[in-house]
């Protein structure tokens, strides 16, 4: 099998050694995606806005694979503070049509970068 790792276009380069996507047979894996809005400015503070980015972030990837929010299969949430919840499902619930892809959520302390970050995988088809 012959994986496809790639950069999104329309997204700045990755500061850290990963790439956005990696194809691996009919599945799009879509790494860690924070709010960093295209202008490379971080969201923060709103976490509805800020996981509403990473949203838009991921699907900015599944768009270089002619694929969009539908394909995804499961998405892992990374919260700073669970506290987030609430505002994180909103922002789910407005991007997502139900039924909803899976998804697992944890509280993964100091990320890095802002107060929410996601990873993602979406089906591409046979």
């Amino acid at each position: 099998m012959t994986l496809d790792k790639f950069n999104a276009d329309t997204m700045a380069a990755p500061k850290v050694p990963l790439s956005h996507g990696v194809v691996a047979g009919g599945w799009l894996h879509v790494s860690g995606m924070v709010a960093r809005a295209p202008g490379g400015e971080i969201v923060d503070g709103d976490i509805v806005a800020a996981t509403r980015q990473c949203l838009e972030n991921m699907e900015a990837v599944l768009a270089t694979r002619e694929v969009d929010r539908t394909s995804v299969v499961k998405l892992n949430v990374y919260l700073t503070d669970f506290g987030d919840y609430a505002g994180m499902n909103q922002a789910f619930e407005e991007f997502f049509d139900s039924p909803y892809p899976a998804r697992t959520t944890i509280q993964a302390g100091a990320l890095g970068i802002g107060q929410v970050e996601l990873d993602a995988v979406a089906y591409l088809g046979e």
